[in-house]
């Protein structure tokens, strides 16, 4: 598997199912690899392996209070 990372973009297909599409190739994901939740910055930091390709990346939910 490569370990690449970056953010992933929003997407059309994003918008439409709700979903993660990985950067690389376009594939949708399910469920992240590992999820790490960070108190003091205030987010959620997904991690991510695409079956498809093997492209590993990550995305970042933040929250107000």
């Amino acid at each position: 598997m490569q370990q690449n990372f970056a953010l992933a973009t929003d997407n059309f297909r994003h918008r439409i199912y709700g979903l993660t599409a990985c950067p690389a190739c376009g594939d949708l994901q399910v469920a992240p690899e590992r999820s790490e939740h960070h108190v003091d910055a205030k987010e959620v930091r997904h991690l991510w392996a695409c079956d498809s390709c093997g492209y590993a990346f990550q995305t970042a939910v933040t929250w107000r209070q």
